[in-house]
């Protein structure tokens, strides 16, 4: 498992996820 690949994918879900919650 690569780490770069993890975290970037965690910080896309997180991105896409995020303006779900605030709206």
């Amino acid at each position: 498992m690569n780490w770069s690949s993890t975290l970037s994918l965690l910080y896309l879900i997180l991105l896409c996820n995020l303006p779900r919650l605030y709206l």
